[in-house]
């Protein structure tokens, strides 16, 4: 009971995080600038056509990085590998969230580790510039 409540939390902060990066990466400019942008045949609707994948999206999306051999395709081995590795990654930033050692991530200590990752240079605050950098998704983040 305890490992499933633990990896049922594990799976909703991995696609808390996924959502947060997906949002970060779409473009700039509110739907009416968008849609302007990018419609080339004046009807104010994108086709499938017309419409682009924000480039941040695809370095960012649920599947960025399983792409190993480089080929422009996943398939199943290399899906299976990144997720392999990045459930490892998510199991050591849980435990390294988990300051009392419970299992349990409670709200502020998924609060401090967030803060954590954004404060790159370990200074206790966040400034314009380390904002900035956790946005666009290629700050540092610190690890302790």
């Amino acid at each position: 009971m305890k490992l499933t409540s633990t990896l049922a939390l594990l799976a909703t902060a991995i696609l808390a995080v996924g959502v947060a990066l997906s949002a970060a990466a779409q473009p700039r400019g509110g739907p009416d600038q968008i849609i302007d942008r990018l419609d080339q045949d004046g009807d104010l609707k994108l086709s499938v056509d017309e419409f682009d994948m924000p480039r941040r999206g695809r370095d960012r999306g649920p599947m960025a990085g399983a792409d190993s051999d480089g080929d422009g395709t996943v398939s199943r081995a290399e899906l299976q590998t990144y997720l392999d590795q990045r459930t490892e990654l998510a199991f050591e930033q849980f435990d390294q969230a988990d300051l009392d050692g419970n299992g349990i991530l409670s709200e502020d200590e998924r609060k401090l580790a967030a803060f954590n990752r954004i404060d790159a240079n370990s200074d206790g605050y966040i400034d314009a510039a380390e904002l900035a950098a956790a946005r666009k998704g290629r700050g540092p983040s610190r690890t302790g």
